[in-house]
């Protein structure tokens, strides 16, 4: 179990309101293991919007089916797959979010959950296994799963995560499978883009309603209630309350699937402004099916003060009806219940639950009942908690299982399933007992880092779960090394005992052990400063013993992150007026209990250093500004790449070449191709897109092989993509990889093993020795030195033609000619021009030289010609291929000379 600051506050807050002495809890707050001293106020756990933030356009929105339009253009295109096989690398054992669950309606042990973005997961075996079954499809973000009431092998499900925090992506609709889950069927609703329920009527199950949150951050007029009656073939909305307003919870009777109840929820994020609460937030029932819907009261609160609501309707007394109310601070308002199928509601909880809730239970918000016991309820938030006797009073259960509680399955026999921030967890007598499924790897990694001199031991960053660590490089021996949200993680490749890593907001730590222990390594950052919530940690590649790492300003330290030196000025600023409008819009605050209200901007994001000249740095923010310093950071320099105003995700400076970089951006574009991937060999003066090969979405992660020029290895949110040509062409990288989110890329040089740091899927390796030579054409020379790599019979300009001999043949001039097939490839042709000696001595040049033959395939040829006694023929001759025409020389002087001849 990994345990944060938000927890142990929660724990101690429970013990004092048991006591009713709340103000002596103060002292009794205790930090979790190994955190340091001198962390920061704002590293308290909250979500964040940052993963969404960052893939919004310009114009704030994300275009509808985004990812699966990008997939669908790369196969129309003919994409390529290079040879080879990823490898999943664990960690099993630490989880991830899983977000909605399914049971067999006829065999209990088999389930198949849903994942914030590692997509659908089946088990046969109570959780003890499983298998991933939603890999081919364009988005890995799931909010809701329903089984089909009778049939074993019926399911949908609905993409799109709509639990209120920004860790991932929007879904494209619904999914119906026939068959377990093996092959799936689109049907349609990808305009609500986030899905939180499923309800299927267990009389007629042709007739579903969906919640549909709709687009988090513009105002959407596809939110609310859908209904289908022909099994999802075709939907109509048969709810809708406002264009900031969806719903987030449907019911359905199962005495009367006539009656149906829904709740609302008001949420939307405009710019600075969050939207967590409202008016529109409510509960509403249908008596007809889903045609007409009433809003109830009756004792239910329908203040500005309403938040998310959950609902469940008690299988064994459908008349009693549960309601979780989250209030605008965050927390739980009330537990409300229903005795007369929601005409009248009374709170029912005792005051515990609300104080004792997460401070962003909209996060949460879930409730469920006993489908034996209508007085059996369960309230899922950070903490899961149970009551016994209707609601009355609730108490905390289930302590040894991870926080943050999203999916509960209970089957009123002692069979409890539990989704959760870590993952799966079952209990077989009534909680009493949980055990951890730890075959299950769904980890959203921010960052990985591993050892050079040991790769075995490797560490990760992850959402929820803080800094992991194996030794071993094993599967299920992951453990947490750091508390908060674990971001940027970096291994000194000189000597292994030196390991930094971060939580949330730029709180930099370091460790002399190898990560047994760390301290805060933040000495000399301003701390009022900006940092991004994943705040990058650089080592210099030449001497690991600088680290960059960047707030508002780049700061480096030379003596392995003890003390730091600010060497910029704040580069969030745009200094000329040419940068345009600023999209993101600054943030000085450092916390705050909605998800954007801590998202701070306008942040140095991505910072890079020469492999070749350490002097060279490059800094990009989150509001598009890119910076290089050619000084070692005296001085820098604003460069505008192609007009790009895109948040900047990666540097990889070529290790060939000092004033050379690529570049990597995130964010959608509308109406138009921006570049995803741009190529600067003048150190930011000018730049080339080389991304046009790559799928339209946004690249995260970019490594260049400092084995082969020009190979890249790029990052993408549905993929790993392979240039051996510096961007001239693209191919996805290896099969067994599904369309998750690449955060991050390590090369591994030494075993030239490719790592891949996932949002969703955890670590995956890719051994480099399973592609061929960089060499298309098999030729012999490299991409990078072929200019023709797709000709096995060109690969070089042709030099200019040496050795030229005249001879005298039968009836004509025989010439002949120095063979270039060895410098300019067997697929070199040849010119030959021809004019007359007197016309060279009296203009001086070859311009009127004409053509004697053009394009000869072999070194030699004849002059049927043959001049009378004083008069002169001169001969020019050039080699030419694809690459490129070669010189007809130089005259006397070193002038090139020029002629029209086989132009």
């Amino acid at each position: 179990m990994n345990e944060y600051r938000g927890e142990r506050l929660l724990r101690a807050l429970l013990v004092c309101a048991l006591a009713v002495a709340l103000a002596a809890c103060a002292g009794a707050q205790k930090k979790p293991a190994q955190q340091p001293e001198a962390e920061r106020e704002r590293t308290e756990r909250r979500p964040s919007n940052w993963f969404m933030e960052q893939r919004l356009s310009s114009s704030g929105v994300i275009p509808v089916g985004a990812r699966r339009n990008a997939l669908a253009a790369m196969t129309r295109a003919g994409q390529t797959e290079a040879a080879g096989t990823w490898i999943a690398e664990g960690p099993q054992n630490v989880g991830g979010r899983v977000t909605a669950m399914g049971v067999d309606p006829n065999v209990s042990s088999r389930i198949w959950i849903g994942t914030a973005d590692a997509g659908v997961w089946r088990s046969e075996d109570s959780g003890v296994n499983w298998t991933p079954v939603f890999d081919d499809q364009s988005t890995l973000s799931i909010g809701a799963i329903v089984t089909h009431p009778t049939l074993s092998n019926v399911l949908f499900v609905g993409t799109g995560e709509d639990n209120g925090g920004g860790y991932s992506y929007d879904g494209d609709g619904i999914y119906k499978s026939e068959d377990g889950g093996n092959t799936w069927t689109h049907l349609g609703l990808a305009e609500t883009r986030r899905m939180q329920r499923i309800a299927i009527d267990p009389t007629d199950p042709d007739v579903l309603f969906v919640a549909a949150g709709g687009d988090v951050f513009n105002r959407d007029n596809n939110r609310g209630v859908y209904r289908s009656t022909d099994g999802g073939q075709n939907w109509s909305q048969v709810l809708f309350v406002a264009d900031d307003t969806g719903a987030i919870d449907v019911q359905i009777d199962p005495s009367n699937p006539n009656r149906i109840f829904a709740a609302t929820w008001q949420r939307i994020s405009e710019g600075a402004n969050w939207t967590v609460n409202g008016v529109e937030c409510g509960v509403y029932r249908s008596v007809d099916g889903g045609d007409n819907w009433t809003r109830l009261a009756g004792g239910l609160p329908s203040d500005a003060d309403v938040g998310r609501i959950g609902l469940a309707v008690a299988p064994s007394n459908p008349q009693i009806v549960y309601a979780n109310v989250i209030g605008s601070n965050g927390r739980i308002r009330g537990i409300y219940k229903s005795t007369d199928s929601g005409d009248n509601w009374t709170k029912v909880n005792n005051f515990i639950i609300e104080i004792a809730s997460s401070g962003f239970s909209y996060y949460f918000g879930k409730i469920r009942v006993d489908p034996l016991n209508p007085d059996v309820v369960y309230v899922l938030d950070q903490q899961m908690w149970r009551s016994t006797n209707g609601g009355n009073n609730f108490n905390t259960f289930a302590g040894s299982v991870h926080v943050d509680h999203h999916a509960l399955q209970v089957d009123g026999a002692g069979r409890l399933y539990s989704g959760n921030d870590g993952g799966f967890y079952s209990s077989f007598n009534n909680g009493a007992n949980w055990t951890q499924s730890t075959t299950l790897q769904i980890t959203q990694f921010y960052d990985i880092g591993i050892d050079t001199l040991d790769p075995n031991r490797r560490f990760g960053g992850a959402q929820d779960n803080g800094t992991n660590r194996t030794t071993t490089g094993g599967l299920n021996d992951w453990t947490n090394v750091l508390g908060g949200d674990g971001m940027e993680t970096e291994v000194d490749p000189t000597d292994s005992n030196f390991v930094y890593a971060e939580s949330q907001f730029g709180n930099i730590n370091r460790s002399v052990d190898g990560g047994d222990s760390f301290t805060s390594a933040q000495n000399g950052i301003d701390g009022s400063e900006r940092a991004n919530w994943v705040t990058p940690i650089v080592l210099d590649p030449t001497v690991p013993s600088t680290l960059y790492t960047g707030y508002q300003r780049v700061y480096r330290s030379t003596d392995r992150a003890q003390n730091w030196t600010a060497i910029s000025p704040d580069l969030t600023i745009c200094p000329t007026d040419h940068c345009g409008p600023d999209f993101g819009g600054g943030n000085d605050g450092h916390e705050g209990e909605a998800h954007t209200q801590n998202l701070i901007r306008e942040t140095i994001t991505a910072i890079g250093v020469s492999p070749v000249d350490p002097d060279v740095l490059w800094a990009g923010t989150d509001n598009g500004l890119v910076w290089s310093s050619g000084d070692g950071g005296a001085n820098w320099t604003e460069r505008e790449p192609l007009g790009l105003r895109q948040w900047v995700t990666d540097f990889a400076a070529d290790p060939f070449e000092a004033d050379k970089v690529y570049l990597t951006v995130t964010g959608y574009r509308v109406g138009t191709k921006v570049p995803y991937m741009l190529e600067s060999d003048d150190l930011g003066a000018t730049w080339r897109d080389i991304g046009i090969g790559l799928p339209q979405v946004p690249t995260n992660s970019v490594v260049a092989d400092p084995l082969y020029k020009g190979q890249l290895f790029v990052g993408t949110d549905v993929g790993v993509y392979l240039t051996d040509d510096g961007g001239t062409t693209w191919q996805r990288l290896g099969d067994n990889l599904p369309n998750v989110v690449i955060q991050d890329l390590v090369l591994h040089q030494p075993s030239r093993t490719l790592y891949a740091g996932t949002f969703g899927r955890g670590l995956q390796t890719f051994d480099l020795n399973q592609l061929p030579v960089p060499d298309r054409d098999s030729d012999g020379v490299l991409n990078v030195d072929d200019c023709a790599p797709e000709d096995g019979g060109s690969f070089a300009s042709p030099d200019e033609v040496t050795g030229l001999q005249l001879a005298e043949g039968a009836g004509q001039t025989d010439l002949s000619w120095d063979s270039l097939a060895t410098q300019a490839g067997s697929g070199v042709v040849y010119d030959v021009a021809v004019g007359s000696l007197a016309s060279l001595q009296l203009d001086g040049g070859t311009a009127n030289a004409a053509d004697l033959v053009c394009g000869a395939a072999t070194n030699a040829t004849g002059d049927p010609f043959v001049p009378a006694a004083g008069e002169g023929r001169f001969y020019l001759v050039r080699g030419r291929n694809v690459c490129a025409d070669g010189s007809w020389g130089r005259d006397s002087s070193g002038t090139p000379r020029t002629t029209a001849a086989c132009p």
